[in-house]
C-alpha cells in the first residue's frame, strides 16, 4: 500500500475513533479543511513538515501515520473514562476519612 493511502487510512481511523467531523478534525490538526479532505482521500501530497505537525497535534508519531501501523491511540472516551475513574477513587477515599 502506498504511503499516501496509509496516511489517509490511518487518519480516517483516528478521526472515527475520536468521533469528529472533518471540520473538527482539520481544526484540531491545524490545517485547512480542503487540505484535510485531499489528504483523507489519498489524493493530497502533504509536505513532511505538515505530516509532522498533524502527528504532533494528534499526539501520535509521524512514522505511525505514514506506515499505517497503529500505535495505541487513546480516544477521548478512554481518556474521559480514566479521568472519571480517578475522580471516583478520590471521592471514595475522601468518604472514608
Amino acid at each position: 500500500m502506498a504511503i499516501r493511502e496509509n496516511l489517509a487510512r490511518h487518519l480516517h481511523m483516528i478521526r472515527e475513533q475520536r468521533g469528529m467531523t472533518i471540520t473538527q478534525f482539520s481544526d484540531q490538526c491545524g490545517i485547512a479543511r480542503s487540505s484535510m479532505q485531499l489528504i483523507l482521500s489519498g489524493k493530497g501530497n502533504p509536505r513532511l513538515d505538515t505530516i509532522e505537525h498533524i502527528a504532533r497535534q494528534l499526539d501520535v508519531s509521524p512514522l505511525s501515520l505514514l506506515s499505517g501501523q497503529s500505535e495505541h491511540i487513546s480516544s477521548p472516551t478512554e481518556t474521559q473514562l480514566h479521568q472519571l475513574l480517578e475522580q471516583l477513587n478520590e471521592l471514595l477515599e475522601n468518604s472514608h476519612e
